[in-house]
């Protein structure tokens, strides 16, 4: 595994046809603005370093403003708890599955970042969760979470309920940052997989992204 790798974290979920589909919660719109961004307060990048925890920042930051634009109160939360409260027969390794963290959302919720600071690799995460954490994490827990397939169903959640995160395949193009273009598959090597937690999209149709520093 190289070093790009180790820094991007989304290990693929496999396919499950018991996720939730986005009409479980909101009806799939077919017209849209030509430009949109979410009316949420989003914070600046977090660094993941050299673990791959990408999902874990991409949920914290999701939550983070979820919670604000619910009780217009800024709190950080812990991607360290996140990463490693996971199930007992959930991935173990590095990076994480990301039907598996928003599961560990949905049944035990994130505890505050003042509670588990920084990041560190999966098993001392794990090794460093205290009942206090666990208490402080339950009334974050989110009622449910849905699997998005289309840019129809991602703009109607970005409009209909706000941010979302997508995980998608890494090319080295990913790697000029800025306005990314569509990697050239035939000629670019794959790194990895990567998330990104996604605000809205622009006039030529590119997606605003909040991307964890490296």
């Amino acid at each position: 595994m190289s070093y790009r790798q180790r820094q991007l974290g989304v290990v693929p979920s496999p396919q499950d046809y018991r996720d939730y589909k986005l009409t479980r919660v909101t009806a799939v719109k077919r017209a849209f603005p030509e430009e949109y961004t979410c009316p949420f307060l989003v914070p600046k990048p977090y660094d993941q370093g050299d673990i791959a925890a990408c999902v874990a920042y991409g949920l914290k930051a999701l939550k983070e403003m979820q919670e604000y634009q619910e009780r217009q109160i800024f709190t950080r939360f812990s991607a360290a708890y996140i990463y490693g409260a996971r199930g007992p027969a959930d991935y173990k390794g590095e990076g994480m599955i990301p039907r598996e963290a928003l599961n560990t959302l949905l049944k035990r919720g994130d505890c505050r970042e003042a509670k588990f600071p920084g990041i560190h690799p999966y098993p001392i995460c794990a090794g460093r969760i205290t009942s206090e954490m666990d208490k402080d994490a339950l009334p974050q827990r989110i009622k449910t979470y849905t699997a998005i397939h289309t840019v129809e169903e991602a703009k109607t959640a970005l409009t209909e309920l706000g941010p979302l995160c997508i995980g998608f395949s890494v090319y080295e193009s990913f790697y000029q940052g800025g306005n990314l273009r569509l990697p050239n598959k035939a000629t670019e090597k794959l790194n990895g997989f990567h998330m990104l937690t996604i605000v809205g999209w622009t006039r030529d149709n590119r997606w605003l992204a909040l991307n964890g520093e490296h």
